[in-house]
């Protein structure tokens, strides 16, 4: 992801959704079951589920993305509570917020300053 865009983070759980009464996602700075939190979303409030695909889709928003020290990992932790009451033990996930949508080149200098010698437009999305 980077820092001032809109993103959908993509997060698939083996389990069944049907199987699945609601989903708190916790992102945190620091990789600890007690570490506070930046951000919170929830399913089914407002975190969509894509059938086609089989992945929950987180929305972050370009403010939401300035919560998180760029190029620096932060942590996500997820609260299951299944149909059933169960609250099945889920691991934090490590990820990583970019400054750049290029961060192989953030080391290289500005990349606007470099001569194109291709003729190239190189286009992303988050």
């Amino acid at each position: 992801m980077k820092n001032g865009i809109n993103s959908i983070l993509p997060v698939r759980l083996r389990l069944n959704i049907s199987d699945i009464e609601s989903v708190i996602f916790l992102f945190k700075q620091e990789n600890s079951n007690t570490a506070p939190e930046i951000l919170r979303k929830t399913y089914p409030d407002d975190v969509n589920y894509n059938s086609e695909k089989n992945y929950f889709e987180l929305p972050i928003s370009e403010s939401e993305s300035w919560l998180f020290t760029g190029d620096k990992p932060f942590y996500m932790d997820t609260k299951v509570t299944l149909t059933s009451g169960y609250n099945p033990q889920t691991p934090i996930v490590t990820l990583r917020m970019h400054p750049t949508l290029f961060p192989e080149l953030a080391d290289e200098g500005d990349p606007e300053e470099e001569e194109d010698v291709n003729n190239e437009e190189t286009t992303a999305s988050g």
